[in-house]
């Protein structure tokens, strides 16, 4: 008995400022360009006082007067109320292209680096209390590299939301272990 059997799929969601970028990995699961999915991190309401939600947002004929509400402020998510709107419209309404049941599914979260312990924390409580997925993992984006740039001494990343830019010096392989 080595515990519960881990989850068929998992739900790899880097949720930014502007955008959501995400999309489904597992072991039977061949992921494909077009099965990732970039959502817009927002709730707009138009002149007319229609909401659009997320992906809804594409519907939008007329962005005169739109008024937009994000749950990100300056790289960290500061509204979850908001936040988790979009999530239960992009992820757990029956009709959304990347619907998942959270108890079914695991989840791997990107956050902003150097993110305060309290945001992080209720981060934790609506993964788990809200939504109850079965396996959860949150890093900073840096933490998943990208195959192939290992041996660089420098990666640069700027994410869209034009919130921060994190930038992590390493050693090429060659030199660790050295003791020169």
């Amino acid at each position: 008995s080595s515990g519960p059997a881990p989850p068929a799929k998992t739900l790899v969601l880097d949720n930014g400022a502007y955008t959501i970028k995400a999309g489904f990995a597992g072991p039977d699961i061949k992921v494909k360009s077009e099965d990732c999915h970039v959502i817009p991190n927002c709730m707009a309401r138009d002149r007319n006082r229609k909401i659009y939600i997320g992906s809804e947002l594409s519907e939008c004929k007329d962005f005169g007067e739109i008024q937009f509400r994000r749950p990100v402020e300056k790289g960290y998510t500061v509204n979850w109320e908001a936040e988790k709107e979009i999530w239960e419209h992009e992820f757990f309404d029956k009709k959304a292209a990347l619907f998942c049941d959270p108890e079914e599914t695991g989840l791997i979260l990107t956050e902003a680096p150097n993110a305060l312990p309290v945001l992080q924390s209720h981060c934790d409580q609506v993964v788990f209390e809200e939504f109850g997925f079965a396996r959860y993992y949150r890093a900073i984006g840096m933490r998943f590299q990208i195959p192939g740039i290992r041996d660089s001494f420098l990666t640069l990343t700027v994410p869209d939301t034009r919130s921060y830019i994190e930038c992590i010096q390493r050693c090429p392989s060659y030199f660790q272990g050295s003791t020169a």
